[in-house]
């Protein structure tokens, strides 16, 4: 509680999460993946031709983890619902922005489907947002429906659940 508390007026005083970066305040941040549409397909049929459907699977970088989703069989408008948490020093979180992958599994190699990013400055005012929010206050996530690089749309919720001592 202290900490926290020291954190909001760290906050408060410095505007930004500069502050937060110089002292490694530990972060956690949650990343639910909820599902995409209007993938690119890219499995072939038994003759070689190209089919209606993909495997797709998504792969979340950020700090120093990497997580990857269940894969969807046959489908260009997969549901995951699911969950992820990464766990590091402010710093090491704000070094580069949340890449996401989308790719199809295959037998022999996957196939990129697409990528996207959030990026460090929508990080950074999660962030903020966290610092700055009242004790037993319930987080809000940011929703997010991003284009892929190459065909469709990925949607996720970000949120910062906590700052803590690293």
């Amino acid at each position: 509680a202290v900490f926290v508390g020291l954190l909001r007026q760290l906050t408060d005083v410095c505007g930004s999460v500069t502050r937060l970066r110089e002292l490694s305040v530990g972060a956690t941040v949650r990343v639910s993946l909820l599902r995409a549409y209007d993938l690119r397909n890219a499995d072939f049929n038994f003759l070689g031709e190209k089919s209606d459907v993909s495997d797709p699977f998504v792969t979340l970088s950020l700090g120093l983890e990497d997580k990857r989703s269940k894969t969807v069989p046959d489908s260009l408008a997969p549901e995951w619902n699911e969950e992820f948490e990464f766990h590091g020093v402010v710093g090491d979180l704000l070094a580069h922005p949340l890449l996401i992958e989308v790719l199809d599994e295959d037998v022999i190699f996957d196939e990129s489907l697409g990528g996207t990013e959030v990026s460090t400055e929508a990080m950074e005012e999660l962030i903020a947002a966290a610092a700055g929010r009242p004790p037993n206050a319930e987080p809000r996530p940011l929703e997010l429906s991003l284009p892929l690089s190459t065909q469709g749309t990925i949607v996720l919720k970000v949120v910062v659940t906590e700052l803590h001592e690293p």
